[in-house]
């Protein structure tokens, strides 16, 4: 393992904020640390010079999270010891899963998950909020690891995960709503060590452009179509629009135009035009979310100035973008 890849590998853990769950021995390890750092006091060395001993430590632990190739330990996770064997509990929310139980992770949004390698844990959510959601494990490449994925529901009946923790698990999510509904992994070994994941590095990563929120001028007539996808709105037509996500539709105050989405990915939508408010405007919304999204979910309307957005009912905080009147 070189050096750059075990510095970016701490770089990342250290910035993680969650809950560990590493067994006694990453207690152990917490606690033998705030004591060294309380014993630490200065001493003099052979020239009979003081030398600030807890400086010595505090450099030393410096140098091992920038040089060190034995790993990270998980008390940069900043976590609270917890048992292996532990059962997770979500409500699921369209904004983020919010913890249950244990109680060290109740009322956290998306908490960090420090999980021991080998042991045998259960996850899944038990409340929601009436919208669709499943939940999933996924590797660095964004793939379910293992099958560890749930049906969609609206009822959590069978909305629960058991599995044994591997070093490519890297994140809980719902398939729906990836972009909120999503929270990290981090697996150490039973030392408390961090356990790199074997799947992606960095070298592997595409480069992409980002073009949410991209604004797009439309000519007077234009048939606007999307894909609504739980995560954001896609746009399909024109061309100008296709493959933005969101994008920012400038349009001409008092001319014609049509909107709507044509294909989606199984969950429930309906798609709306609102003013500053967040109120309908002229009733131009589609109804009840469904989904398949047939001729049903087409709008058309005249451009007017109140209005300002377009949006899913369900999914208001990811599927939802700009309009622009002129």
């Amino acid at each position: 393992m070189s050096d750059e890849k075990n510095s970016r590998t701490r770089r990342t853990v250290l910035q993680l904020a969650g809950v560990a769950i590493a067994g006694g021995s990453l207690a152990g390890c917490l606690d033998d640390s705030t004591s060294n750092n309380a014993a630490a006091s200065p001493t003099d060395d052979s020239d009979g010079n003081s030398t600030d001993a807890s400086n010595g430590a505090d450099a030393a632990d410096g140098d091992a999270a920038e040089d060190s190739s034995d790993g990270e330990s998980a008390e940069a996770a900043q976590g609270i010891a917890i048992d292996p064997g532990t059962t997770f509990e979500f409500d699921g929310q369209t904004t983020g899963w919010e913890g249950i139980a244990p109680s060290s992770i109740e009322g956290t949004t998306n908490p960090t998950l420090v999980l021991q390698e080998g042991e045998t844990y259960e996850l899944g959510w038990t409340v929601g909020d009436g919208a669709y959601h499943n939940i999933e494990i996924r590797n660095a490449d964004g793939e379910v690891v293992n099958d560890l994925a749930t049906e969609r529901a609206v009822e959590p009946d069978h909305q629960r995960l058991e599995f044994e923790v591997s070093s490519e698990m890297t994140t809980y999510t719902c398939q729906f709503h990836t972009t909120t509904m999503v929270g990290e992994i981090v697996v150490v070994d039973s030392d408390g060590t961090v356990v790199e994941s074997d799947t992606a590095t960095d070298d592997d990563t595409e480069e992409t452009t980002d073009t949410a929120g991209e604004q797009i001028e439309l000519e007077p007539g234009a048939d606007i179509r999307f894909s609504g996808q739980t995560a954001h709105w896609e746009g399909l037509a024109p061309s100008a629009l296709e493959g933005v996500e969101n994008p920012t539709l400038v349009l001409q105050e008092g001319e014609r135009y049509s909107i709507g989405w044509t294909e989606g990915d199984g969950a429930a939508h309906n798609l709306q035009i609102r003013n500053d408010s967040d109120e309908v405007v002229d009733d131009l919304t589609t109804g009840d979310p469904v989904t398949d999204p047939g001729e049903q979910q087409l709008l058309e309307f005249t451009a007017r100035s109140e209005m300002t957005t377009y949006a899913c009912h369900p999914h208001e905080i990811t599927m939802i973008g700009s309009i622009q009147v002129e």
